[in-house]
């Protein structure tokens, strides 16, 4: 098991290494805690448990896992003085510790963790806080031990402790002393068990006169050479010479095997498939003095081991890249299979080096003239997957010739026309950006389904924003003159398609997509779909194709066919109205819930028998979103949620088709929606809790329909006028919370009267005066582009100080993009009240629970200042600024004795 300094406990079996169990614990503004999720990665599964950020929770989970599972801490990773107080106190043997910076302040506190803490295989320290007692002078009692910014760590810590392993950075200690360190040790008397001592130091003597000093009086000091049999790095060793390198080739390696990789952060990697687990990186980087370059180091995190070689990075760090990708390659006999370009330089290097490879990536802004594609496309052969992203905005010549490569990935696919597509061999084609019309895309159609084109398509995405007809235009365009037929998402298609031996793509979810049939039996599933801005708008348009094989049809496929087909025998069904009362509510009492929907929907008769339903006594709650869904879902029960869906195309099976924990019914025109939430209330007796307003045509129907809610919210651009916001605020009554983004407005009136709601969250609120806040009774207030200046802000302070208004107010956030510095808003802000400073939270909640669903964090401040009124409540003021936005937080609070 391991402590992470990630705030995170993992633990994994030694017979089941493929899988890790992680503890995790999260900052996310939820309520929903605990829960649930799984990844996989490759090989690796890893099953998450996230709970809510408590130090003492993770403490009190750790000790829970030892004694359920009577497994002990395998690695700590220590973030908090605290813990390890902690661990001293519940499990004082540890195999491995590491030390974050600054978690260590003092000696005492070190030598209290050497005395009680038995660590039996490596301890690594960060920096610890600067003390003035500069020396330490006693062993560190551990096997193996590294220590960063090793300043304090004195010649008589080395010589009489046990050490095996010992590698000091930032170290003191001078040439002299390495010199007592390695005569101490040949004498035998000390440093007996040491197996290897690295030091780095930084001094002021040229190299020479330091390995004098530090090789000065010792006997039997000999040279060694390259073949004298220690262990060492391969590839630095195939770096020093042209005779190093013909040696370096003769290791035995599983050179076949060897796989490197190229990111775009100026890195080699090196992976062996027959340990997958183990991974040696090259990289460049500046984090270190020039002449301590290069040098190796390795790191272990979750069973996964990584080492790293790294050189100095400068101008030429690109150039020594390529220089040693050739050694590489010429030692262990293995090709580059994966080659990220980050500059145009590098493709002809790779042209000429190693024309062909399994994947490629030219990264964003690499390619500059439209010759360069070309050339690539000529001279570069791409086995699996090439991706091109971005390329500069002068390059405006069409690619028209097809590109030579079994699966591509376009960001820039404004140039890529229909020609290159239709005439091509692709498998996959991943297009973003396309300005390819639904008329191309109807074509693209057209021929795949004759076969004489695109016969090896198995996969097709174009993604536009550019789509002038809409959604539905573009799906009628797309569609035109083709005998699709309607599927639902369990109509046996893959949900994921292959796009290289790594890469697995997984498909949108989609409820339901149209099927092409060719004469050889292939199917080509068309599934578009699209993404809505906050505000309604269709921003982005996907069409994807899946060319699957003719597919059997499943066991309950062919009962469902066998079933329609004894019910168009017949027009009369089972006569379920006509049993006795008895036995249809018991009937009713084992529906689902959008099954009594389905039930309800029928007739008037049908509908009287659906209202027998219990329900109710679990409190449904009806729940309307911005995309024309309405959800239903039971407090008793917060993971189950049902879902009615509006689609704007009609079918056969119009109007109501049953999937899953969904339902949908196809939607004409907001009358419908509203009468479908009418019909509801009726079936399951339980009014709307939460309503998102899309249009302001339903705010009068609410009013008559439903005129106390618990959560209103109105999107941007529905309220036109202040009056309609007069008329909400008169007639609606928001128990609990009210939204309104933007009013779509050329008035310029100010609105003073308060807003009757307990919370409140306005979006660009520059029409709300100080008048509407202090005569208000809100609770919490959330305002967004307001334009109130630092006085108002002082007189809310005052005022609630003198405790006869804002008596109910618990949190003020208030968003300005007014160009003042923080300092001089702050001292507006704070002007002739009586405040105390306080550094750090002093007890303060750091969160507001705004609705049950909404849990708002607050930001990290070390500065608050506080305001007391006569009845003990403290007012916390911590202003901050983000950007061009000056943020005001007043967080009203009660110590607790």
């Amino acid at each position: 098991m391991t402590l992470g300094f990630d705030n995170q406990i993992r633990f994994e079996l030694s017979t089941d290494p493929g899988v890790e169990w992680v503890i995790k614990l999260d900052r996310w503004e939820t309520s929903v805690y605990p829960c649930f999720q799984s990844d996989l990665s490759g090989p690796k599964l890893k099953h998450n448990l996230l709970l809510n950020y408590e130090i003492d929770e993770f403490k009190k989970m750790a000790e829970n896992i030892w004694e359920v599972f009577d497994s002990s801490v395998y690695i700590i990773n220590t973030f908090e003085e605290s813990l390890m107080e902690w661990i001293i106190n519940t499990q004082p043997i540890v195999r491995n510790v590491y030390m974050l910076g600054g978690v260590i302040t003092s000696f005492e506190m070190l030598n209290r963790i050497f005395t009680s803490v038995e660590v039996t295989q490596y301890f690594h320290l960060n920096a610890i806080a600067r003390v003035k007692k500069t020396k330490f002078m006693e062993p560190i009692p551990y096997r193996a031990i590294t220590i960063d910014n090793s300043y304090w760590f004195s010649l008589p810590s080395i010589l009489n402790g046990s050490n095996s392993i010992i590698r000091l950075h930032d170290s003191t200690l001078t040439p002299t002393d390495i010199n007592t360190i390695l005569r101490e040790w040949q004498m035998g008397t000390k440093l007996r068990n040491l197996e290897y001592l690295e030091i780095w130091t930084s001094t002021r003597l040229d190299r020479e006169r330091s390995a004098r000093e530090m090789y000065k009086d010792l006997n039997n000091l000999t040279d060694g050479d390259e073949s004298d049999g220690r262990p060492r790095t391969v590839i630095v060793f195939s770096l020093l010479s042209k005779r190093a390198k013909s040696i370096a080739k003769q290791i035995h390696w599983d050179l076949l095997d060897i796989r490197l990789k190229w990111s775009c952060y100026n890195q080699i990697r090196l992976k062996i498939p027959s340990d997958p687990k183990r991974e040696w990186i090259i990289e460049h980087h500046k984090r270190k003095e020039a002449s301590e370059y290069p040098y190796v180091e390795s790191k272990k995190y979750s069973g996964y081991s990584y080492h790293y070689l790294f050189f100095h990075k400068n101008q030429n760090a690109v150039e020594e890249l390529e220089q040693i990708f050739e050694t590489i390659w010429e030692v262990f006999r293995s090709p580059i299979c994966d080659f990220p370009v980050v500059e145009k330089s590098v493709i002809n290097w790779l042209i000429e080096f190693q024309p062909t490879i399994r994947c490629a990536w030219i990264c964003d802004n690499v390619l500059t003239a439209s010759e360069t594609l070309e050339s690539i496309f000529k001279s570069l052969k791409v086995t699996q997957y090439f991706r091109l992203k971005t390329v500069e905005a002068d390059i405006q010549t069409k690619i028209t010739e097809p590109i030579p490569y079994r699966s591509i990935s376009i960001g820039s696919s404004y140039l890529v026309t229909l020609p290159a597509i239709l005439n091509g061999n692709n498998s996959i084609i991943l297009l973003d950006g396309s300005e390819l019309t639904p008329m191309d895309i109807n074509t693209i159609l057209k021929e795949w389904q004759k076969g004489t084109k695109l016969r090896n398509l198995e996969f097709l995405e174009i993604k536009s924003s550019a789509l002038q007809e809409g959604f539905d235009g573009c799906v009628r365009e797309i569609s035109k003159d083709l005998n699709l037929t309607e599927s639902d998402e369990n109509d046996g298609r893959p949900r994921k398609v292959k796009i290289h031996d790594e890469w697995e793509y997984w498909l949108p979810n989609v409820n339901i997509s149209y099927n092409l049939v060719r004469s050889d039996g292939m199917i080509g599933s068309i599934f578009p779909t699209y993404r809505l801005h906050e505000d309604g708008r269709i921003t982005d348009i996907r069409f994807n194709l899946q060319n699957i094989s003719t597919r059997k049809p499943r066991k309950h496929q062919l009962l469902t066919e066998v079933k329609a087909e004894e019910e168009s025998k017949t027009k009369n069904g089972f006569p379920l109205l006509n049993l006795p009362r008895v036995v249809l509510l018991e009937c009713i009492e084992n529906l689902e819930v959008l099954e009594i929907v389905q039930l309800s929907l029928l007739s008037k008769r049908a509908k009287s028998a659906a209202k027998l339903n219990r329900w109710d006594l679990m409190g449904i709650q009806l729940i309307l979103k911005a995309d024309h869904r309405i959800y239903l879902k039971i407090p008793s029960y917060p993971m189950g949620l049902w879902n009615i869906e509006y689609r704007t195309k009609k079918t056969s099976e119009c109007p109501y088709k049953m999937l899953y924990a969904e339902a949908f019914h196809y939607f004409y025109s907001i009358e419908e929606l509203k009468q479908m939430i009418e019909h509801l209330y009726e079936v399951f007796r339980s009014p709307t809790c939460d309503f998102r307003i899309v249009e302001q045509s339903m705010v009068e129907w609410l009013i008559k329909f439903q005129p106390t809610i618990r959560y209103i919210r109105f999107l941007d651009g529905v309220i036109t006028s202040f009056e309609t916001l007069n008329r909400i605020c008169e007639s609606l009554k928001g128990t609990e919370y009210f939204y309104l983004g933007s009013v779509r407005t050329y008035e310029k009136t100010e609105v003073t009267e308060p807003i009757p709601y307990r919370a409140i969250a306005i979006d660009n609120s520059y029409w709300l005066t100080l008048p509407a806040i202090l005569n208000g009774t809100n609770s919490i207030i959330l305002l967004d582009g307001s334009e109130l200046t630092p006085k108002d802000i002082n007189t809310i302070l005052k005022e609630w100080q003198m405790g006869c208004k804002l008596r109910n107010l618990e949190y003020l956030e208030i968003k300005s993009s007014k160009l003042q510095d923080l300092q001089s808003y702050t001292n507006e802000v704070l002007k002739d009240l009586n405040v105390t400073t306080v550094v750090g939270n002093d007890g303060r909640a750091m969160t507001i629970k705004v609705t049950d669903d909404f849990i708002h964090r607050l930001p990290q401040v070390q500065i608050v200042h506080n305001l007391i009124r006569n009845d003990g409540m403290i007012g916390s003021i911590f202003p901050s600024k983000r950007k061009n936005e000056l943020l005001f937080n007043f967080q009203v609070w009660r110590r607790e004795t």
